[in-house]
C-alpha cells in the first residue's frame, strides 16, 4: 500500500492525472504563521482552529484535521511519500507531518518526492509548472528517509515550534539528502526575527518594493516573489498579513 501526502490542493488534479499508484492525503495547513506550540495534539488542533477561525472552528476540523485523521487507518508497513517543495512554507509543514507520522509509528518507510526543476532560475517554482509526466518522473526518483533524516525533521519541528532559533540554526547545518537548501531556508526563517531596531527580512523587502513605487497588491506580491526567489513560499494571505502589520 502506498500513501501520498500532498502539501495543499494545487497539485491534486495533475497528481491524479499522472496515475501514480496509491491513495492521497492533503495537508491544508500554513504552519509558517500563527501559534504552533501545544502540549498535546488535541490542544494543537484546537489552537490552530482558533487561530484561523474563532467563529467556525468546525470548518478547520472538517478540512484540515480530517485529512490527518486518515493516517490513523494506515498500515504501519505502508510506504508513505511526502510531496513537499523546498521553500520555508512547505518545509515547516513537512517537519510537522514527519513528527506526526513518527508519533503514529508510520515513519519506517518514508520517502521524499522532490520537484525536479532543471532550470535553476525556476528552482523555487516547485511542482507548480510540472505536468503529469514530469510528476511521475519525480515519483520514480523519490529518496528514502533514513532514521537520522526522520530524527532531523522531528528536531527541526521541535525547535521551530518552541521558537528555539539557535537550535534551529545548528540543525540546519546537518547534511541530509532528504532536505535541499536547508541552511538557506532556515536562515530565511531566522531573518524574520531581526535584532532590535530593525525590521524583519520580509517586511524590509516589502517596504523597498513599496518605496519603489509599487502600490497594487498583485504587483507587490509578484515583486516580492522575484526578490526573494520564492524561498519563503508565502501565498497572498501571508503577504497581505505582513502588509497589514506594517500599516
Amino acid at each position: 500500500m502506498e500513501i501520498h501526502i500532498l502539501n495543499g490542493d494545487a497539485l491534486l488534479d495533475r497528481f491524479i492525472a499522472a496515475n501514480i499508484p496509491g491513495t492521497f492525503i492533503i495537508v491544508r495547513e500554513a504552519l509558517i504563521e500563527g501559534p504552533v506550540q501545544a502540549k498535546t495534539l488535541t490542544d494543537f488542533w484546537e489552537l490552530r482552529a482558533g487561530y484561523f477561525s474563532t467563529d467556525n472552528k468546525a470548518r478547520y476540523y472538517e478540512k484540515v484535521v480530517s485529512e490527518f485523521e486518515k493516517l490513523k487507518h494506515v498500515n504501519k508497513d505502508a510506504a508513505i511519500h511526502l510531496w513537499f517543495e523546498d521553500d520555508l512554507f512547505c518545509q515547516v509543514n513537512m517537519w510537522f507531518t514527519i513528527d506526526h507520522l513518527y508519533n503514529l509509528e508510520l515513519s519506517s518507510k518514508l520517502y521524499r518526492v522532490f520537484p525536479i526543476i532543471p532550470e535553476e532560475d525556476y528552482r523555487w517554482s516547485g511542482f507548480g509548472n510540472l505536468n503529469s509526466s514530469q510528476l511521475k518522473d519525480c515519483y520514480q526518483k523519490r529518496i528514502a528517509f533514513s532514521s537520522d533524516d526522520v530524527l532531523l525533521a522531528k528536531n527541526l519541528w521541535t525547535s521551530y515550534s518552541s521558537k528555539n532559533l539557535p537550535a534551529l540554526k545548528n540543525l540546519s547545518l546537518i547534511p541530509s539528502g532528504c532536505f535541499h537548501d536547508l541552511q538557506q531556508v532556515v536562515q530565511a526563517h531566522l531573518d524574520r526575527f531581526p535584532k532590535s531596531g530593525e525590521t524583519g527580512r520580509p517586511e524590509k523587502i516589502l517596504q523597498q518594493i513599496i518605496n519603489s513605487g509599487y502600490t497594487e497588491f498583485d504587483d507587490i506580491f509578484k515583486k516580492f516573489y522575484i526578490n526573494e526567489g520564492g524561498i519563503y513560499g508565502f501565498g497572498d494571505v501571508q503577504v497581505k498579513s505582513i502588509l497589514a502589520r506594517m500599516n
